[in-house]
C-alpha cells in the first residue's frame, strides 16, 4: 500500500510503506507533513554512509531525533546514535553532518534554511516549497 493522499493541511497520514523519495544516490527522503501556513515540515531521511549534509545557517529552530545508524553532528566530535536527539535554534550556524554508518532519522523543521559556503556567504535556499515540489515528483 503507497501513501495516502493528505486529507488536508491540518491531517495527514502516511503508511509505514510509504515510498522513499530518493534525492541522490546517498539519501532519501519521506515528507510526512508540510505547514504551508507556518512553513515548516517534518521529514524523515535516510543517509547512507559517508554522505556529508552541506553547512547551513537555521532561519527557525529544527529538531533532530535519531532512529538507526549514527552521524557526526555538526563538525563536532558529538556523534548522534539511535534515540539521540538535538534541538537547533534559530540563527544557528550549523557545521557538516556526515554519515558514520547508513542511517535514518526524523527532523521537525520549523522554517527554512540557508545553504552556506565555507565563507558564510549563501548559496542556496530550502524551504517547505522545496519539500513540497521533492512530495509531487
Amino acid at each position: 500500500m503507497n501513501a495516502m493522499p493528505e486529507l488536508s493541511d491540518l491531517h495527514a497520514l502516511i503508511r509505514a510503506d510509504a515510498p522513499w523519495i530518493e534525492q541522490t544516490p546517498m539519501t532519501a527522503v519521506k515528507i510526512l507533513w508540510i505547514g504551508r501556513e507556518s512553513g515548516a515540515w517534518v521529514s524523515m531521511h535516510r543517509w547512507k554512509a559517508g554522505f556529508v549534509a552541506r553547512r547551513h545557517k537555521h532561519l527557525a529552530p529544527a529538531h533532530v531525533f535519531c532512529l538507526a545508524g549514527s552521524m557526526r553532528h555538526n563538525d563536532t566530535d558529538a556523534i548522534m546514535r539511535p534515540g539521540d536527539y538535538s534541538y537547533e535554534p534559530a540563527g544557528a550556524i550549523h557545521g557538516a553532518t556526515t554519515a558514520l554508518e547508513d542511517n535514518v532519522h526524523l527532523i521537525f523543521q520549523l522554517g527554512a534554511v540557508l545553504h552556506l559556503n565555507d565563507d558564510d556567504t549563501p548559496c542556496g535556499y530550502h524551504g517547505w516549497e522545496a519539500m513540497a515540489a521533492l512530495r509531487r515528483g
